[in-house]
């Protein structure tokens, strides 16, 4: 007797920048293709505190046991927020930039006083801290006065969202863009201090890097610019992923996938988490039902750390 599907949960996904008006009607499209949940990735302290405001009926709090995380998603009719909070690194390029270019460290230490008591004062809901990590594209290296001084800004944030992860319990949610080395390299350093799991999302790494992400107890997230046909690395990076340590997301609304029998898409959303599912069983070899039950499963790993 073959297992019941597990449902489709977006491994990362930004509810607050639809708006509230249109949120509904995009829980229910994504309700009719499976998809029971999202994890709800983290911008900034008052996004979350929006998050809080918009979301409350969905928010679930965290967790502990495989069992109860298995029941969470049982009732079909019901659509489930794994709340996040954190220090992205686009924000950070921008909030953190005093005129001339160099670090505005006052302001970030400002900043990061409120990060923590958010954090702590919700802690029941902060399934993870994230996103965090590093930015080094054009878009945030504008208006800086050199790649040092924003990657050093960026390196307090990541800092403080390592320390906080490890103080409440809960896994990281990575952002790497431009900046692959970089990040590996903090990851290690974080890994020394006591950093459980951690998930990079929009994987930008090669396919030779995926065993040691693995080792360091990390997961790979792919989303909708793998089934770009030009996006080659991840397409490749994805094929070759251990069944254990791979995501599914959407990043909604962003990064839209380009998916065959549908019209450009332009702005992404939740439901179109089935189509880039089955873009990965295809590139996998897999069946659908391997694909969603991998990332249902692997999910149970990163947020429990269970085998």
């Amino acid at each position: 007797m073959s297992k019941p599907q597990p449902p489709l949960i977006d491994a990362h996904c930004h509810p607050d920048a639809f708006g509230s008006d249109e949120w509904g009607d995009v829980v229910r499209r994504a309700s009719k293709v499976g998809v029971r949940g999202c994890v709800a990735a983290g911008l900034w302290p008052d996004q979350f505190e929006r998050l809080l405001k918009s979301h409350s009926a969905e928010l679930v709090a965290r967790v502990h046991t495989r069992a109860e995380f298995v029941a969470l998603f049982q009732a079909p009719e019901e659509f489930h927020l794994m709340a996040c909070l954190g220090l992205h690194p686009m924000e950070v390029a921008r909030r953190w930039r005093l005129s001339s270019g160099e670090f505005a460290r006052p302001m970030a230490e400002r900043d990061v006083l409120f990060f923590v008591e958010t954090a702590r004062n919700y802690q029941a809901l902060v399934w993870a801290v994230g996103e965090a990590g590093f930015d080094a594209s054009e878009e945030c290296l504008l208006g800086w006065s050199s790649k040092e001084q924003l990657l050093e800004a960026q390196d307090f944030a990541f800092e403080v969202s390592v320390k906080l992860a490890v103080e409440l319990g809960v896994p990281l949610v990575v952002h790497s863009r431009c900046a692959w080395g970089h990040t590996l390299n903090r990851l290690q350093a974080a890994k020394k201090i006591g950093l459980g799991q951690f998930m990079v999302h929009c994987y930008p790494g090669s396919a030779s890097d995926l065993q040691r992400l693995e080792r360091m107890g990390g997961f790979a997230s792919f989303g909708g610019v793998m089934t770009w046909p030009n996006a080659k690395r991840m397409r490749e990076a994805l094929r070759l992923a251990p069944s254990g340590s791979y995501l599914i997301e959407t990043d909604s609304p962003d990064l839209a996938p380009a998916i065959a029998g549908f019209e450009r898409i332009v702005r992404n959303e939740p439901k179109y988490l089935k189509p880039i599912a089955e873009v990965a069983a295809q590139l996998r070899g897999e069946s659908l039902d391997d694909v969603i039950r991998s990332n249902f499963e692997n999910l149970q790993r990163y947020f429990l750390a269970v085998k």
